[in-house]
């Protein structure tokens, strides 16, 4: 190999490990981000409902739907945000496993390289597909927004159904069960559709 090329190569090596560092601390920045939008959505909505018990004593019923309509609002984008973070992490491991590619000439790094490959799949195989395909994050905020379209439709109910005999109130429990089974399938949809559509938003890529 000429001088030349070998500094090519070097070159070349040394781009990559530092792009490769790069989309490193991105993931990083990335689930940080996802983490923080997660907390404060769950801390605000906590706040929220404490709003809406004091509110409803003083009977003021249009407040809580105005109240419940924009947590609502601020749960659906919360659940976009962490799709299009689920997008980006996809994509930064697709950029990662081609910068490893790229160093597996050499054969005792292809050896480590399907060593890892291995060792990870055996993981996700004892972890579950239902864990890996169902977050805790994903589950928190789908569990949050369920609960939130259901007290907005429901809340304002409640008055009517004071005077219900017992079979109509279980009634009415079976339905909001029944509502909220839909509500949470509709929206783990929703999730599933907007991972796949939606692009990386982070700009550094």
């Amino acid at each position: 190999m000429s001088t030349e090329n070998k500094s090519q190569l070097e070159m070349k090596s040394d781009f990559l490990l530092v792009e490769y560092q790069r989309l490193q601390q991105l993931h990083f920045s990335e689930k940080k981000d996802e983490n923080d939008r997660v907390n404060f959505f769950i801390l605000a909505t906590s706040g929220a409902i404490a709003g809406v018990i004091l509110l409803y004593q003083n009977d003021n019923i249009i407040i809580i739907e105005i109240l419940l309509m924009l947590f609502i609002i601020i749960g659906l984008n919360t659940l976009g945000r962490i799709a299009m973070a689920h997008s980006t992490s996809m994509t930064i491991m697709e950029l990662k496993k081609q910068i490893r590619t790229e160093f597996s000439t050499n054969t005792q790094i292809q050896d480590f390289i399907n060593a890892r490959e291995e060792i990870i799949s055996k993981h996700l195989e004892k972890s579950g597909g239902s864990l890996r395909k169902y977050t805790i994050l994903k589950f928190l905020v789908i569990t949050i927004n369920t609960f939130l379209i259901n007290g907005f439709i429901f809340i304002p109910l409640i008055p009517y159904a004071k005077n219900l005999c017992h079979c109509y109130w279980l009634t009415s429990i079976l339905i909001i069960l029944c509502t909220g089974l839909l509500t949470s399938i509709v929206l783990s949809k929703c999730y599933d559709i907007l991972k796949k559509i939606l692009p990386p938003w982070r700009s550094s890529l």
